[in-house]
């Protein structure tokens, strides 16, 4: 079988789908090139569920490895439109093949990382809380929450809850970790489905903590601290 150069870093359409998944889908493969990995971006019509978006990135995975000399580890991720990358059952939003052994893992699974979901009394909202490596030096690692409203709520009430779930997180940090907290109303079994909400402002509801000041934050503006 002949495969084409990896030199040329031009996107290629990928013809790939899985047999239970109804929702139209387009594929595009980035070959690799000099200091950038190859990709694959799984892009749907409509919004899938997150088993959907999994298994038709497995297929187009091996649909691209079938045509393709892929040189280094690629990752695969799937959006809808300009959403995305969506989120995986396993709270991933990247699948990673790795071209030596032909395996596909998703993010988590590679990285050896297990997010944390719990429920919060009332049901107004549950959590995922994980943390990450840093992948560039100094590496160390970082943290995230996602706090994950079952119905829109207000501005106000979700700042306050990604604030206060911050707070909570970073009391059980040694060592205290850049953290970032996310408000996003979607459903807990169906990961795909959770989207990020958006202030009046326009923007997202995104919430940092600094472990050098202690501060927390919101596009710049304080929303609390904590004693460091």
């Amino acid at each position: 079988m002949a495969f084409p150069l990896l030199a040329a870093a031009a996107a290629v359409a990928i013809r790939c789908s899985a047999p239970d998944v109804p929702i139209r889908s387009t594929a595009e493969y980035s070959p690799v090139s000099p200091g950038v990995a190859p990709t694959l971006m799984v892009t749907f019509a409509s919004r899938p569920t997150s088993t959907q978006a999994e298994a038709v990135l497995r297929a187009c995975i091996a649909a691209a490895a079938k045509t393709h000399r892929i040189g280094a580890e690629m990752l695969a991720n799937a959006w809808v439109g300009e959403d995305g990358p969506l989120t995986l059952p396993d709270g991933s939003n990247h699948l990673s093949y790795d071209p030596k052994t032909g395996g596909v893992k998703t993010w988590n699974e590679r990285e050896g990382v297990k997010p944390k979901v719990e429920s919060v009394a009332g049901g107004a909202y549950f959590t995922e809380y994980k943390e990450q490596k840093v992948l560039v030096p100094p590496y160390g690692k970082f943290a995230t929450v996602n706090v994950v409203f079952t119905k829109p709520p207000t501005e106000a009430a979700a700042l306050a809850a990604v604030v206060r779930e911050l707070q909570t997180a970073v009391k059980k940090q040694t060592p205290l970790l850049h953290t970032t907290g996310y408000a996003m109303t979607g459903r807990r079994s169906d990961p795909a489905s959770q989207e990020q909400i958006r202030a009046r402002n326009g923007k997202y509801i995104v919430l940092e903590f600094d472990p050098k000041s202690g501060q927390i934050t919101f596009w710049g503006k304080l929303m609390g601290s904590m004693a460091r």
